[in-house]
């Protein structure tokens, strides 16, 4: 008896544990979001932006106007996530950055005709422009 009372004791520490670690990440991505959010990163004006040049661009169909919103969406969310590598790490903001415009691109190959996925990619701005929502896919 005298075990089991010790073991519930131990799930139950090992759980209050967990939850507070979960509480502090979650405050951490809360935090680097906000910290997008203050460098000008707006995840949300930024894919109603993209959406605004992408579905006359690509000539999008309603059916797949709400999946690139949702992919466009997730990208900027998880690109909110990294801003803060691009002045204090560039090295590691690049290859997070080409990782999550891999799998952003990945995912517009189930969605778009291959037509329409090459012109995505040649809608690549020539450089980073902060007032060209498209720099924010590309750079």
């Amino acid at each position: 008896m005298k075990k089991i009372v010790v073991s519930l004791a131990v799930l139950l520490a090992c759980g209050k544990a967990a939850q507070a670690q979960l509480g502090k990440l979650s405050q951490m991505a809360g935090q680097a979001g906000q910290v997008a959010q203050a460098a000008g990163f707006n995840p949300q004006q930024l894919t109603s932006g993209v959406m605004n040049i992408l579905t006359p661009k690509l000539g999008l169909k309603a059916n797949q106007i709400s999946q690139v919103t949702n992919l466009v969406s997730t990208f900027m969310g998880k690109k909110a996530g990294i801003m803060g590598l691009l002045n204090s790490n560039p090295t590691a903001y690049k290859e997070q950055q080409s990782g999550l415009f891999n799998n952003l691109t990945k995912g517009l190959g189930g969605v778009l005709a291959a037509n329409q996925l090459k012109q995505f990619m040649g809608l690549k701005p020539a450089n980073n422009n902060p007032s060209n929502p498209l720099s924010a896919l590309f750079f």
